[in-house]
């Protein structure tokens, strides 16, 4: 079975996130920005096919997690103060 994994990632703010789908090859599929009310990240969850959704830990990423697995997404959270270092460790390893 072939699955087609796509990817969200979330820039998480106090009015507006700012979004970016990936298709499974990691290119970009859209750019865009939603509000950030529950009402709004909930139509975004329900229209999009399960994906995984990265966003970093911060005051609305409790509730954002718990709307996006709602939909059935994996949500991944990272510290933002370890990004660098995880993408340092990334670029290494692809340059192998």
């Amino acid at each position: 079975m072939n699955e087609h994994i796509t990817y969200l990632g979330i820039d998480l703010g106090d009015k507006w996130n700012y979004c970016c789908r990936l298709d499974q090859a990691g290119e970009v599929v859209r750019a865009f920005r939603v509000r950030c009310c529950s009402k709004e990240l909930s139509e975004l969850f329900e229209e999009i096919a399960v994906s995984v959704v990265a966003i970093e830990a911060c005051t609305h990423s409790p509730w954002i997690n718990r709307l996006a697995e709602a939909a059935g997404h994996k949500v991944l959270v990272g510290n933002p103060r370890k990004l660098r270092a995880i993408y340092d460790t990334v670029s290494l390893l692809s340059q192998r």
